[in-house]
């Protein structure tokens, strides 16, 4: 377990701009119960978990990513 994770950058980065705490809670506990529930279900499953699951949270997990960077670049293409 490292002492110094990605999330830790981002906690100090919000300090600095000056987030406001409620909204910097709000969005941490947003950002982390997707992965928390799927983790847990995960785990209380891990024997009895059927296969259609695993695509599932796997799908879930990586499409919201492909979705974040896809809108990213148009972003940056259609102001390019």
């Amino acid at each position: 377990m490292l002492a110094f994770h990605t999330f830790d950058v981002l906690s100090y980065a919000c300090g600095i701009v000056r987030l406001p705490f409620v909204v910097f809670i709000v969005a941490t506990v947003l950002g982390a119960l997707p992965k928390v529930l799927a983790f847990t279900y995960a785990g209380a499953t891990f024997a009895a978990r059927p296969a259609w699951l695993d695509a599932v949270i796997l799908v879930g997990t990586f499409g919201v990513l492909a979705i974040i960077i896809v809108a990213v670049l148009l972003r940056r293409f259609r102001t390019a």
